[in-house]
């Protein structure tokens, strides 16, 4: 199993998730903006977001990947989560999922796009896969 290490950028930091990433994570699961084309398309409540941000953390701990919390490298604010997973967090699917959360105020400044090319680029170096997949909400314009 290839665990990741710390993933930079010209302008990000990404590193592997950690317990004490859960108050991250959930400011952006309880966030609309966020939410709003992701999974039932709402803010999650507090429980609803602590399950979700287990199977990350599982899925890293199984697997030695998931979504990476990001941090603006200039300011060290977080930005958001951007990594690689299972599709649909399903270990029995052999596709590879690449995926972004975003803070709004980091939205349109390429950051998604940025952390997601080096979480791919990670994939195919480490793990055997032929292709990563992206999936979004059709109306995600922007995505």
């Amino acid at each position: 199993m290839q665990l990741y290490t710390e993933l930079e950028t010209d302008r990000l930091v990404l590193r592997p998730l950690t317990e004490d990433d859960f108050d991250r994570m959930y400011l952006l699961q309880s966030n609309p903006e966020v939410m709003r084309y992701i999974g039932m398309g709402k803010a999650r409540t507090k429980k609803e977001a602590r399950k979700v941000f287990e199977l990350f953390l599982n899925h890293q701990k199984k697997w030695g990947f998931s979504f990476c919390t990001a941090f603006e490298k200039e300011s060290g604010s977080l930005i958001g989560f951007i990594g690689v997973v299972h599709l649909a967090l399903d270990d029995n699917n052999p596709e590879i999922e690449v995926g972004y959360w975003l803070l709004p105020e980091f939205w349109k400044k390429g950051y998604a796009t940025e952390g997601a090319k080096a979480c791919i680029k990670w994939a195919f170096n480490h793990l055997s896969i032929e292709k990563v997949v992206g999936v979004t909400h059709p109306d995600n314009l922007a995505s």
